[in-house]
């Protein structure tokens, strides 16, 4: 427990070698671990753990995690597992992962409108579920939780007030600015210079940010 909590300038950790075949306690093992951006624990063996209570808690930067191989089948504490993790972004499961460390992934995340509150596995984005609905569904079937689950992109519509301009889709990832319908009859005595959000600058196609 707290084996590295509050390392907070720690960048590179590397326990790909660690022998955890005897341990029981991995609470608040990596708690405000701020500045890790990735962890390998796949090779941890965590059949005789009891307690992971806030294991990642507070890991602000942490955008991924494969926790793929874990067996929490003896475990009876994972509350505020992830808590913190606004980051977190992939998560790999096995089917030996209890919902109840699914119950503690942030609702909210660090990433604006680039991302929605919901999660789906990362080959069917047609179900999506906020934390909640994802650790209800899956609570009895942890074979079903097995899988890749990602946050759900949020993508936009651009709307125009006036002429009946087609509505844009824009998603978060787009680097370039669409292309924006013109105006049929511009008002009288105005020469159409391009689209703003606030009528004064100009979006430009070099400079986009949906």
């Amino acid at each position: 427990g707290y084996m590295f909590g509050k390392m907070y300038n720690i960048t590179n950790l590397d326990v790909t070698h660690f022998d955890t075949s005897k341990v029981r306690d991995m609470s608040a093992m990596f708690i405000n671990m701020r500045n890790l951006t990735n962890l390998d624990v796949t090779h941890f063996d965590t059949s005789k753990v009891t307690n992971m209570s806030a294991m990642f808690a507070n890991m602000r930067n942490l955008t991924n995690l494969d926790v793929t191989n874990f067996d929490t089948s003896k475990v009876t504490r994972m509350d505020s597992m992830f808590v913190g993790t606004g980051k977190l972004k992939e998560l790999k499961l096995g089917d030996k992962f209890k919902a109840d460390g699914i119950r503690t992934i942030p609702t909210t995340h660090s990433y604006g409108n680039q991302y929605t509150d919901k999660w789906h596995k990362v080959e069917d984005k047609e179900h999506t579920y906020t934390v909640s609905d994802w650790a209800n569904a899956y609570a009895g079937n942890s074979t079903a939780t097995a899988g890749t689950w990602v946050r759900e992109v949020s993508n936009a519509t651009l709307t125009f007030q006036g002429e009946n301009f087609t509505p844009v889709k824009v998603a978060p990832s787009d680097t370039a600015l669409p292309t924006l319908s013109r105006p049929s009859q511009p008002k009288q005595n105005h020469k159409f210079q391009g689209w703003s959000k606030d009528g004064t600058n100009l979006l430009t196609r070099d400079a986009v940010q949906p």
